[in-house]
């Protein structure tokens, strides 16, 4: 079960593989990485309870993970 707060939501959320989150993010930082519609659907589903949760996050790729703004 996902936790239903926000914290918990991105805590969750950033136990996902960096690397893969960051390709995400940050497309142009790793040229020929193919994101898996996993890892899209991860985040997709994340940031959509996050949305309705009025909470908003974004990534800082110097910690690797998402933090709420």
């Amino acid at each position: 079960m996902w936790p239903k707060d926000a914290k918990g939501l991105v805590r969750h959320l950033n136990e996902w593989s960096k690397n893969e989150l960051d390709a995400l993010e940050r497309p142009e930082a790793h040229p020929g990485w193919i994101v898996s519609g996993e890892t899209r659907g991860w985040v997709s589903e994340h940031k959509r309870m996050l949305a309705e949760l009025g909470a908003r996050i974004r990534w800082d790729p110097e910690k690797q993970e998402y933090v709420l703004v």
